[in-house]
């Protein structure tokens, strides 16, 4: 029996399939796409195919031959898997050309497949390794790439590789899904853009308690019953991108009471009585600037700035947001 996808992915299966099936995919493919879309649910399902001996008509997997069998328990022999090794965040060399080497090897079965995610991750010195291997591509070889965001990937890579895009499932389809789960799922929804995966990750890892404890600290810090350093030390226990994106999501639907929209424009439409108690404490023209210091502070996650003093700097802009016009509730 083949394993399905998620509906909103079927429409680029459904590209995809035609050209598995009759052997013609390119012998390098770039997924690329907003996180928790599906790309590497994909990616992984395209691998799975390649190397199945028993697809279905429609091209996918069947789940029970015994390449997928040694698939499902990560011992098939003609499949390789470059990510960054645990506690790095990027891509070494050694790693690259280990990767090549396995890739060039004669296939036990019938070709070879790797996979890599994130694309973007390669260090300067692994990304040119990689980039011989594409340029030379082994014989009977297939690499998949991940990459949500592709313009840091190497121009020369991506030159090399057949773009597959990902887009987000519409509004809809995506709400539909989620409510067929778990209600936390719906939740987290829209501060995962719309991505049904990255939604459902978010409530696996209990994104509603901790959104709740973020409303009380935003609260607390703009009605003046909590001090900058008191709030800044519960928020750097993190998940910090997760919290900066609730921040810069939550100042949006602020603006945009202030200008008037409608709840049904809000991202957090469900949190009404809450986005009152903040926008009534705020001075809505200061706001616009933090909503920049936000995105700078996202920023600064990718740096080695100290994240204690980065998250004091973030909650003293916001009591100074309260301070200079909110009002004193």
């Amino acid at each position: 029996m083949s394993e399905a996808l998620p509906a909103w992915l079927s429409p680029v299966w459904s590209w995809l399939a035609p050209a598995l099936t009759a052997d013609r995919l390119g012998h390098a493919l770039l997924f690329v796409g907003p996180p928790g879309v599906g790309k590497r649910r994909l990616a992984d399902t395209l691998a799975r195919a390649l190397l199945c001996q028993s697809p279905g008509a429609d091209g996918l997997p069947c789940g029970e031959c015994r390449a997928c069998a040694q698939m499902a328990a990560g011992s098939h022999p003609d499949y390789a898997e470059l990510t960054p090794e645990e506690g790095a965040r990027d891509i070494r060399v050694a790693q690259t050309r280990a990767f090549g080497r396995k890739l060039s090897l004669t296939a036990h079965y019938h070709r070879r497949v790797g996979l890599i995610d994130p694309a973007e991750a390669f260090t300067a010195g692994a990304a040119n390794s990689l980039l011989k291997t594409l340029e030379e591509p082994p014989a009977g070889a297939h690499i998949l790439l991940v990459s949500e965001r592709p313009s840091a990937v190497l121009a020369t890579i991506r030159s090399r590789c057949q773009r597959i895009r990902v887009p987000l499932p519409a509004p809809a389809e995506a709400e539909a899904w989620a409510a067929g789960r778990d209600p936390a799922v719906a939740a987290a929804l829209p501060l995962a853009r719309g991505a049904p995966l990255r939604a459902e990750a978010l409530a696996e890892a209990g994104a509603g308690e901790r959104h709740a404890q973020w409303w009380d600290d935003l609260e607390a810090l703009l009605g003046g019953r909590a001090p900058p350093p008191e709030v800044a030390e519960r928020w750097n226990a993190g998940p910090h991108a997760e919290l900066l994106d609730w921040l810069y999501l939550t100042a949006g639907d602020v603006l945009k009471r202030a200008a008037g929209v409608p709840p049904e424009g809000w991202v957090q439409r469900d949190y009404a009585q809450r986005l009152k108690n903040v926008a009534e404490s705020i001075d809505v023209n200061r706001l616009r600037r933090t909503v920049n210091v936000i995105v700078e502070t996202r920023r600064l996650l990718s740096t080695n700035v100290d994240r204690q003093l980065m998250w004091e700097a973030l909650a003293i802009e916001l009591w100074v947001s309260r301070q200079r016009g909110g009002s004193k509730r």
